[in-house]
């Protein structure tokens, strides 16, 4: 089976292509990733097929798709702050292309669909232990575009017939995650700052929120 990846140079992206790499079932993935959050070095030494480009290209999407039995779709801006300096980058890249491959999947026929969506979705509901039967109250635009995105996949699935899971992933940490960027998730930024022997970054006055 071809298994597109889309965001496969990224940091989950690439560690699942190594692990589809070793999926007996799996004869071919293919990486679509533009680079603006990936890099390619995250892929050295892994038999797949790297495409340069955006989600948001059908005619590339297009291409990409034929023959393909799934699509793991992990493209995406992430990061709430980043959103909320750019929330039409975040609503164009998360909810549109979202669409964009679920129809891209549903033109090329008999493709499963993954989106990953975020536990940010959640957002000022504050009921713990957190569960898919929670109703869903996002805050910011990183929050509101995944859960147009989860929408859309549901929609295209009841709509088409297409078959689609949606995944809501909380705080993600592992190999090849960057951990000195702007935007770094927790778990990395607190492990820098340990192994350098430096005060964890809190924000705020460290209560819950």
């Amino acid at each position: 089976m071809k298994v597109v990846v889309t965001g496969g140079a990224g940091f989950v992206g690439s560690n699942l292509v190594r692990h589809l790499e070793h999926v007996p079932e799996v004869t071919e993935t293919i990486v679509l990733d533009d680079m603006s959050f990936g890099f390619r070095e995250n892929l050295d030494g892994v038999r797949t097929t790297i495409v340069e480009g955006s989600i948001l290209d059908e005619t590339l999407l297009e291409e990409v798709m034929t023959g393909a039995g799934a699509v793991v779709h992990l493209a995406a801006r992430s990061s709430v702050p980043r959103s909320i300096a750019h929330p039409l980058a975040a609503h164009e890249a998360n909810a549109t292309g979202t669409v964009r491959v679920l129809e891209a999947a549903r033109r090329a026929g008999d493709v499963h669909v993954v989106v990953a969506s975020s536990s940010s979705v959640y957002g000022a509901n504050d009921v713990l232990p957190k569960h898919e039967g929670l109703s869903t109250r996002p805050v910011s635009p990183y929050a509101a575009s995944k859960l147009a995105s989860e929408a859309y996949t549901l929609a295209w699935g009841h709509s088409y017939d297409v078959p689609v899971l949606a995944l809501r992933f909380f705080n993600i940490f592992g190999p090849l995650q960057p951990p000195l960027h702007a935007y770094a998730a927790v778990i990395p930024s607190f492990l820098a700052a340990a192994f350098q022997h430096q005060p964890l970054p809190v924000h705020g006055d460290g209560t819950q929120s």
